[in-house]
């Protein structure tokens, strides 16, 4: 049986209550707008600037050499029969550290004592001779070279026996040490090297701005890790010794030297040295921390201003690891954005998640003086007061 085409209006009922909803209104509450506005506001931090002392300051490293040493040689040759000093070795001017065989030496200068006595006593007697008139010039002239010759033979015998033993020019610690018992040593040959420990110095390398700052006889702080161990960054102190006048044209550097004293004896030749030269100090210098510099064709902050913020542009000055000083364009009643900067323009609005003051890492947990006239932080919220008394969100 064929069923016939339904006369129900049903369809023509669901088109007119999707019309309708589409024609209804589609605007929020003012709680929900209010809302929406909050979440648009950037999180950042703030700090006011901090006064405090800045350096200005040369940094350096290098390793340490003595400022004296000496190369111990032997000045005559033979078997060496006796080595009485060993690396590390603590010695003084005048010890001995080793004797060569004196056998022939000995042998040599005997022979020399008896050859002068024998050409002493001829120019003597023919000197008396001469006086009085019975020997010739000739004659007297030719004992008194022969004296003269005796005598110097037996001085230079006298130094080459002396020399069988070998000893340290200089007070100081072995080094160094070349050879070995019953070693032939060969006439001038090397075997010892003696470091003076009482002093070092340190060569170091500067500009032709830095050398300007310089001068012979300035303090200089070092730090040498392996015996500095106290809670000082810089406990040991030595002085500029040496600059030298000219600059090399090729780079552009100056070759400077530092002396460093050794009174304790712990400092040893070759160890690694930090260097610290603080060239000038500014007392009272205006300092933000270095993460609030943002650098584009000069420097600029974002300055806080109401529930908004401003860039700013400064003059810097100083630089240490903490902060910037501020030469132009804060003051110290400023806000200035140190977090969150990243995401800021001119239009972004800010909510302070912290209150703003001074920056404790650089002032050493000091608190800064109150700045007549700058906002003050909401005990409930942490957020800062702007401008306009409403605080900053």
């Amino acid at each position: 049986m064929r069923r016939e085409a339904s006369n129900s209006p049903r369809p023509l009922i669901g088109i007119a209550l999707i019309i309708a909803l589409a024609s209804l209104p589609t605007g929020c509450s003012p709680g929900q707008k209010a809302k929406t506005e909050e979440e648009a506001a950037i999180n950042v931090a703030v700090e006011h600037p901090v006064i405090r002392p800045m350096e200005e300051v040369i940094e350096v490293h290098g390793n340490l050499s003595p400022r004296a040493l000496a190369v111990v040689v032997s000045e005559v040759s033979g078997e060496i029969v006796e080595l009485l000093a060993q690396e590390g070795d603590e010695v003084k001017a005048g010890q001995v550290l080793a004797r060569i065989d004196d056998e022939e030496y000995r042998l040599s200068l005997r022979q020399s004592e008896a050859s002068y006595r024998v050409a002493k006593s001829d120019f003597e007697s023919t000197n008396v001779l001469f006086k009085e008139g019975m020997k010739s010039r000739l004659e007297w002239e030719t004992k008194k070279r022969g004296y003269d010759d005796a005598s110097s033979n037996l001085q230079m015998q006298r130094i080459r026996f002396n020399n069988c033993e070998i000893k340290s020019p200089i007070d100081g610690i072995v080094t160094e040490r070349k050879v070995e018992l019953h070693q032939l040593a060969g006439s001038m040959e090397q075997m010892f090297t003696i470091h003076d420990v009482t002093s070092f110095k340190l060569d170091i390398t500067v500009t032709e701005k830095e050398v300007a700052r310089l001068k012979e006889g300035q303090e200089v702080r070092i730090r040498v890790d392996a015996v500095s161990q106290d809670d000082k960054e810089f406990p040991l102190v030595g002085r500029v010794s040496r600059i030298q006048p000219q600059v090399d044209p090729k780079t552009g550097t100056v070759q400077v030297e530092i002396s460093l004293p050794n009174p304790g004896g712990g400092v040893r030749s070759g160890m690694f040295a930090r260097l610290r030269i603080v060239t000038n100090i500014h007392e009272n210098a205006m300092v933000i921390p270095r993460q609030a510099i943002t650098e584009d064709e000069g420097s600029f902050v974002w300055v806080v201003e109401g529930n908004g913020v401003r860039m700013a542009q400064v003059k810097t000055g100083l630089v240490d690891e903490e902060g910037v000083e501020i030469l132009a364009g804060l003051t110290p009643g400023d806000q200035v954005v140190v977090e969150g900067q990243g995401a800021l323009s001119p239009k972004s609005k800010i909510n302070v998640v912290n209150p703003p003051g001074p920056a404790t890492a650089l002032s050493g947990g000091a608190s800064a003086p109150a700045v007549p006239g700058a906002p003050e932080a909401s005990p409930e919220t942490g957020a800062t007061a702007g401008a306009d008394g409403n605080s900053a969100r």
